[in-house]
């Protein structure tokens, strides 16, 4: 959909850029949580690190290996490495002594990182569980305080509250919000410019010049009345699914801890939880019981996906990912691909310092800079159920795919992986010379 008309830019480029460099880790807690600002000022720490490690090539790596000769008068690439230092030579001494200079500056970089954070562990003070796999029929607050009085001897429970399913609740109310959005712009837009905004009410409207143009206002406000209405509706269709999933709130930590804590033991030694007369009604000896996480942190929309079929979508993403690192995002396989597809053409290609020596570089640092925007598009079709695990789990697979596409994959790219490259590579030299 689009709007014909639009407001002025009153912001250039370099306001908004100077504006968001400002921003302070205050008002990017209060918006983004904990877990961005985590993020920002680990990348904060990269940054000091990496200008730190640049500074020191260009100032002393650069010069030192300029001070060699053994690359060629036309190799003007080689003369800025190492190989152009004579094997002899003690400035090689300089490289020696500022590798394991670099390694123990970023450990201390990122040991400083960790002792500057305050990792809070809310589970263990909350007084409230998260209890999974209760019966549908059997969620009813009586049954639940019931059993829990009878199974646990002096617990006082305040609050029994039920998931329910509303995924399709949160879908249409996220379209009602852009709705109220679009309407509260399009009646600024009429007071700004004293004109009624038109717009092509269809799908890549954006683009098409071509069509009938409707009244922005009247349609937002349509369609906020009719996605209220559907939102009503689902509410009360929704309140009756009920997931299995109950929030029990106690009295105090103590008594959560003991629920929690029983429970674990049960399941680490294969016995049985505290039981009640209730216990055949509720299965309670099936329950999943841990901390619940913060109102804020749960996909309530996610809470409707079982564990099972997370983690059936989880081997699936991950082993494409894999997949698209083992064969694709390893130079060395790459380069040695190429140089074989065009084997007549391999002395040239090896004489180009460009080609031999920087674009597998390239090709590494390419991959590493797409591999966490990779990770984190891939990660919106894993209906995790806290956003905590979600931005974990972005972390460990940024982390493994990393170790095995920088360390291990090129290490294991000219031998595991030749026979199947020699079988696509025989065919398409075979198309060539056709």
């Amino acid at each position: 959909m689009h709007l014909s008309l639009c407001t002025p830019v009153t912001h250039n480029i370099l306001y908004t850029l100077m504006k968001d460099l400002g921003c302070r880790d205050v008002h990017i807690l209060s918006k983004c949580g904990q877990d961005a600002l985590q993020y920002l000022i680990f990348q904060r720490y990269l940054l000091a690190y990496l200008s730190a490690v640049c500074v020191l090539c260009i100032v002393v790596v650069l010069p030192v290996n300029f001070q060699g000769n053994l690359a060629g008068p036309g190799d003007d690439f080689a003369k800025t490495t190492i190989i152009n230092i004579e094997p002899t030579s003690s400035l090689l001494w300089i490289h020696t002594l500022l590798a394991p200079l670099f390694l123990v500056t970023i450990v201390f970089t990122l040991r400083h990182f960790g002792n500057s954070q305050k990792f809070e562990k809310e589970e263990h003070v909350t007084r409230t569980v998260m209890i999974c796999h209760i019966p549908p029929e059997s969620c009813v607050k009586e049954l639940i305080t019931q059993h829990f009085t009878e199974a646990f001897a002096g617990l006082e429970i305040q609050d029994v509250q039920f998931a329910f399913n509303v995924t399709q609740l949160m879908l249409l109310e996220t379209q009602r919000l852009a709705a109220v959005e679009a309407r509260k712009s399009s009646e600024k837009m009429l007071t700004v410019m004293n004109m009624r905004p038109q717009m092509h009410s269809f799908t890549c409207g954006y683009v098409c010049c071509c069509g009938v143009k409707t009244d922005a206002i009247e349609y937002y406000s349509t369609e906020e009345r009719l996605l209220t209405d559907a939102c009503e509706a689902e509410k009360a269709s929704a309140f009756k699914d009920v997931l299995g999933i109950a929030f029990v709130t106690f009295q105090n930590a103590e008594m959560a801890h003991r629920v929690v804590h029983d429970y674990k033991i049960s399941c680490r030694k294969g016995g049985m939880p505290n039981t009640s007369t209730l216990t055949g009604v509720l299965k309670s000896f099936e329950w999943d019981v841990k901390y619940a996480p913060c109102p804020d942190d749960i996909f309530w929309e996610n809470l409707s996906v079982s564990p099972g079929s997370l983690t059936v979508k989880s081997l699936l993403v991950n082993s494409f990912l894999f997949i698209m690192l083992f064969f694709l995002t390893t130079p060395s396989i790459v380069i040695s691909t190429l140089d074989m597809i065009f084997y007549k053409q391999a002395e040239v290609v090896n004489r180009n310092p460009f080609i031999s020596e920087f674009l597998p570089t390239l090709l590494l640092w390419t991959f590493s800079a797409l591999l966490p925007a990779l990770v984190t598009w891939s990660d919106r079709f894993l209906p995790h159920w806290t956003r905590s695990e979600k931005h974990h789990s972005q972390m460990r697979k940024v982390f493994v795919f990393l170790l095995f596409m920088v360390l291990i994959l090129p290490s294991l790219g000219l031998t595991r992986c030749a026979v199947i490259h020699l079988k696509l590579v025989s065919i398409i030299r075979k198309n060539i010379e056709v």
